[in-house]
């Protein structure tokens, strides 16, 4: 998967997490139930889970940016 895909099951998770609240508190104005609260906690263990994925991914770019920057100034002074 790539990040834009990633991004794109985290928006499709979150909403599903805001029709099962919505519905239970705003909608039918009760607590949610037990079954909506534990799809809720899992919902939101896989959004946990795609943010630290999203974050890797962004983080692992700028890395290899950062040391192929590095790399083309290293050869440029060897150049030299």
């Amino acid at each position: 998967m790539n990040i834009n895909e990633l991004k794109q099951k985290r928006a499709a998770l979150v909403e599903q997490s805001r029709a099962i609240t919505s519905l239970a508190v705003e909608t039918e104005k009760r607590a949610m139930t037990t079954e909506e609260q534990t799809n809720v906690k899992k919902i939101f263990a896989e959004v946990d889970a795609l943010d630290a994925t999203i974050d890797a991914e962004i983080e692992q770019r700028r890395i290899t940016r950062t040391t192929a920057a590095a790399d083309d100034v290293a050869r440029e002074t060897a150049d030299k």
